[in-house]
């Protein structure tokens, strides 16, 4: 898959101020199949927000975000991993890698321990996220973001602890 990215500019309002902030302006990427891309910069730069328009998760209004093929990337799989490990305190290690499988296939659950016990978290598939480490649950995060096989898999400071 390739794709490409092309931002004129994004802007978010704030409506206690009544400001338009630009977040975005002048981007144009093309990212190839199999490519490691890193985007880099301070706090407050975009990162997250770019990453979360190429995931649909922020519209994207008249921006281009699309396939070799030029469809939207709508029908993509994609992985996240996010600034934080946003693990549901009620659900088990297990349940929470679990919550994001295709439901139309059991072939990803049936790969939640194996991946699991590959990360050398098979001893704490029933503990809850309180009861493990801060990197033990940046594992089940990552975990999460494998278990369907996605084709895209966007990190936003994956390894921050």
């Amino acid at each position: 898959m390739i794709f490409e990215i092309k931002i004129k500019e994004k802007s978010f309002f704030n409506k206690h101020d009544g400001l338009k902030t630009k977040v975005l302006k002048n981007i144009d990427i093309k990212i190839n199949s199999n490519e490691f891309i890193c985007i880099v910069g301070p706090s407050g730069c975009g990162k997250t927000t770019l990453m979360n328009m190429i995931g649909g998760l922020i519209e994207t209004e008249d921006n281009v975000i699309q396939s070799k093929d030029k469809k939207k990337l709508t029908n993509e799989k994609f992985g996240y991993v996010f600034q934080t490990s946003r693990l549901l305190p009620w659900l088990t290690v297990k349940e929470n890698v679990e919550l994001v499988c295709d439901s139309k296939s059991n072939q990803f659950k049936n790969n939640v321990e194996p991946l699991l016990e590959s990360f050398g978290l098979k001893e704490f598939l029933k503990f809850y996220p309180k009861a493990i480490s801060g990197g033990m649950r940046r594992k089940v995060a990552l975990a999460r973001a494998l278990v369907n096989n996605p084709r895209v898999i966007l990190m936003d400071e994956p390894f921050v602890s």
